[in-house]
């Protein structure tokens, strides 16, 4: 998990290089010791964000998208997915992608959609 916030702290100090490194170790370590959780959708998304940051949008894209499955199959809130889904939807705008964007983003409303209806509930 370390390696994960050393990835973000590298991230948000705009050291775009060191922090996918980070994060790819941390990925590394969370496959190797089999726990499938431990922030694999959050190390996934904050590799697409580095992504962004380089303009490799369609690589950020096709990890937004890992991020979200990750979430669906680990059971997490509707917002946690939406929210990757919302990501991946901008990185494929941005790679021109603009039909992949649509979908993504609909997925996230969706989501979200649902969300609030069983808060409401």
């Amino acid at each position: 998990m370390a390696l994960g916030h050393l990835g973000v702290v590298s991230l948000l100090g705009g050291d775009l290089l060191p922090a996918i490194e980070f994060l790819r170790a941390a990925l590394s370590l969370v496959a190797e010791a089999g726990d499938e959780y431990a922030g694999r959708d959050d190390h996934l998304a904050n590799l697409g964000v580095a992504h962004v940051a380089l303009g490799a949008s369609a690589r950020a894209a096709e990890l937004f998208e890992q991020a979200a499955a990750s979430a669906q199959l680990l059971g997490l809130s509707a917002w946690s997915r939406a929210s990757h889904a919302g990501r991946q939807g901008a990185a494929l705008a941005t790679a021109g992608e603009h039909e992949g964007a649509c979908t993504a983003l609909l997925e996230a409303v969706e989501l979200l959609g649902g969300s609030a209806r069983d808060e409401a509930a």
